[in-house]
């Protein structure tokens, strides 16, 4: 009994979506509170490998000291598809990390479910696939652990084609915002606030031309101490030649 609830759609699902919630969750305050996300993109990037390193000596390290003084063959084939996997691992990191340093940046934080999304499908993918395997196969765990790393890649890989479609698509909505942002200061704040009071000013003189000579006297005084600048004109094609 307690073996199937062990193997169960639900607890895998369940402890997955766990491990995804904790992760990513940790990542965020890391990059939040750290400031990681004002990193260049290189800087992302050795942040996801130090990630990666880190969960490969909990994870793969410290169990493999105890398996070295074992001389079984399926043992030692089992470290090494196990060390292959570690390579996914480190893409897959990287690819969650590049992930949430572009979710910091953007400001909103409910895209972190993207994350934890991406992360318990990649939880899901591995395990389900081994467990699977091995209840069908249970004689043939090298077998097993084989197809198992093969789930891994095709989830690491599809996890970073995820991560470059909304990195780019949060990136390129970013630097649009950046350049009609610098577009309308440059010019509303410059030359259409100068036109602006210069129109102000040449109706309040038709204004003060209708008034008494010596209200306009003194009118014409004080808005010629006001020194506005004559709005720059731009050329009409074929001005030039």
């Amino acid at each position: 009994m307690d073996e199937i609830l062990e193997n169960s759609p639900v607890t895998l699902l369940s402890s997955a979506i766990l491990v995804g919630i904790i992760e990513e969750l940790l990542r965020f305050i890391l990059f939040k509170k750290k400031g990681m996300h004002t990193e260049k993109f290189r800087g992302t990037i050795v942040a996801g490998i130090g990630w990666s390193f880190t969960k490969i000596i909990l994870g793969f390290v410290i169990p493999l000291i105890g398996l070295l003084f074992t001389t079984e063959s399926s043992d030692l084939m089992i470290i090494i598809l196990d060390s292959i996997s570690q390579n996914f691992e480190l893409i897959l990191q990287i690819s969650l990390t590049i992930l949430m340093s572009t979710i910091v940046k953007s400001g909103k934080i409910s895209r972190i479910t993207l994350s934890i999304s991406l992360h318990t499908f990649s939880e899901v993918a591995s395990e389900y696939a081994l467990q699977f395997f091995q209840s069908v196969l249970p004689e043939e765990e090298i077998l097993s652990n084989l197809i198992s790393l093969i789930s891994q890649m095709a989830a690491s890989v599809i996890v970073l084609l995820i991560t470059v479609v909304i990195y780019k698509l949060i990136s390129l909505k970013k630097t649009a915002m950046e350049k009609l942002k610098e577009v309308f200061i440059k010019e509303i704040s410059t030359n259409q606030i100068i036109s602006l009071f210069a129109d102000a000013k040449r109706k309040m003189t038709n204004a003060i031309n209708k008034l008494e000579p010596e209200q306009k006297n003194w009118l014409k005084e004080l808005l010629n101490k006001m020194d506005i600048p004559e709005p720059t004109q731009k050329n009409e094609v074929g001005e030039d030649n």
